[in-house]
């Protein structure tokens, strides 16, 4: 099984904690196994495409004193969420901010064949030639081609 990182995704839903633990930091990160008490286990519970938020469930973060339960999390990019459903299993590290979904490749590979890209929220216009004519970022967002 490969992780596949959902980088997440999230604003601010790993920083307030930490900045609450932030007395605790310092004995979690003396220890070779300082991590291990920064990572827990959690589930998807709902994906909200439309609002761009995530519930995820996880358990106990002990070196932040958090203990198990249910969050909605706001995403920074909302095509992260095509890449997850409800119920996929995931892994979070509080200290780097990460959730890591636990996606085989056979099922990652399922799922980028099944993605269909959404239709335009423009269908005619000016903003409809933007989205027909312009590069993506990568290429400089370049519209006189």
């Amino acid at each position: 099984m490969k992780r596949i990182p959902v980088t997440m995704l999230i604003l601010c839903a790993l920083a307030v904690p930490a900045a609450y633990a932030h007395h605790d930091t310092q004995v979690a990160q003396t220890g070779a196994g300082a991590t291990a008490t920064a990572m827990t286990d959690g589930e998807v519970r709902k994906v909200d495409n439309d609002t761009g938020t995530i519930t995820l469930k996880h358990g106990e973060i002990k070196n932040l004193r958090m203990s198990p339960m249910t969050m909605v999390f706001q995403v920074k990019d909302k095509a992260m969420l095509d890449k997850v459903k409800t119920g996929d299993k995931i892994t979070v590290d509080a200290e780097n901010r990460v959730i890591d979904a636990d996606i085989t490749d056979e099922e990652f590979a399922r799922r980028r064949a099944a993605w269909k890209a959404p239709a335009y929220k423009a269908t005619r216009g000016t903003l409809y030639k933007y989205i027909k004519t312009v590069k993506p970022a990568s290429e400089g967002c370049v519209t006189d081609e």
